[in-house]
């Protein structure tokens, strides 16, 4: 998996970018692991990143999306939850 957003001009690790108004992405590996009980909700979560995989690139302005542009596209996506019904543990 490869998520994460770097803020302009701003980059983490151990790699130094000179300060451009840029954005930048950062790449790792990461594995992410979440235990569910028996009703299916999650109980936990475990991720561990492969530092030595980490790199930061700069990307293009137009491939950013803005929060104000997922909240345009994904909102009508979200529909209420159904009701569950109430189970023994």
């Amino acid at each position: 998996m490869e998520v994460s957003r770097m803020p302009r001009g701003a980059a983490r690790g151990r790699k130094t970018i000179e300060p451009s108004g840029g954005w930048y992405t950062k790449r790792n590996r990461t594995l992410m692991h979440w235990p569910h009980d028996r009703r299916g909700r999650v109980i936990g979560e475990h991720v561990h990143d492969h530092v030595a995989a980490r790199e930061i690139v700069p990307i293009a302005t137009r491939d950013v999306i803005t929060l104000d542009d997922a909240v345009r596209t994904l909102t009508p996506l979200i529909r209420p939850l159904p009701p569950f019904p109430a189970a023994q543990d």
